[in-house]
C-alpha cells in the first residue's frame, strides 16, 4: 500500500485507466532517431536536448520544461544498453521518498516515487530502481521542482499528471 503524505497535503496518485484514455490532442511529438524512440508532450512545453559537450549527459537527455513555470523540468535520459554512459543523476534533494503508485512504461509497470519535503512534492522519480531497460535501450526519468519547499508550492497535481502522460507516451520507433 502506498504511504500517504503528511496530513492536509494533497497527494497525486496516477490513474492508469485515465492515462490509457489520455487523448494527447494538440500535443507535440519529440523524435530521437539516433536511439529509436519518441514521446508526446504538451504544446506549451519545450523539449531541449543536451547539446553541451561538457555536460555528462551530452546527447543522452532531453529536458521538457514549461516556460510559464521554469522551476519545473521533466528529464528523460537514455542510452543504448551497451553504452557505458551515466544517465542517472549524482544527487537528490532533501526529503523523504514516498511511494506514489505506478505507471505503464513501454508495456511494463514501473513504480513512481515522490520526493516529499515540508509536505510538498519536490520531485518524482520514475522506477525506484533507477534505470529502466527496454529492448536495447535504457532510460532514467525524473520530474523536478527547483524551488524551495519552505517558500514555494512544489509540484502541482496538474504538472505531475502531465509528466505522467509524457512518460506513458514514450514509444519505440519501428
Amino acid at each position: 500500500m502506498d504511504t500517504p503524505g503528511p496530513v492536509g497535503t494533497p497527494v497525486y496518485e496516477p490513474d492508469q485507466a485515465a492515462l490509457e484514455r489520455f487523448a494527447y490532442e494538440g500535443w507535440l511529438t519529440y523524435v530521437n532517431s539516433a536511439y529509436g524512440f519518441r514521446l508526446r508532450y504538451p504544446p506549451q512545453w519545450v523539449a531541449a536536448e543536451v547539446t553541451d559537450p561538457n555536460d555528462t549527459m551530452f546527447q543522452h537527455r532531453v529536458t521538457l520544461t514549461d516556460p510559464a513555470d521554469p522551476a519545473v523540468a521533466l528529464h528523460i535520459a537514455f542510452r543504448a544498453a551497451d553504452e557505458a554512459v551515466r544517465i542517472t543523476p549524482s544527487g537528490m534533494g532533501s526529503g523523504e521518498l514516498v511511494a506514489r503508485g505506478s505507471l505503464v512504461f513501454l508495456g511494463e509497470e514501473i513504480q513512481r516515487q515522490a520526493l516529499v519535503d515540508q509536505g510538498k512534492d519536490m520531485a518524482v522519480i520514475y522506477a525506484a530502481s533507477g534505470e529502466i531497460a527496454r529492448d536495447d535501450l535504457v532510460f532514467w526519468m525524473g520530474l523536478s521542482y527547483a524551488g524551495s519547499p519552505l517558500t514555494d508550492p512544489g509540484l502541482s497535481a496538474e504538472v505531475e499528471m502531465m509528466a505522467d502522460a509524457v512518460v506513458t507516451s514514450v514509444a519505440l520507433s519501428p
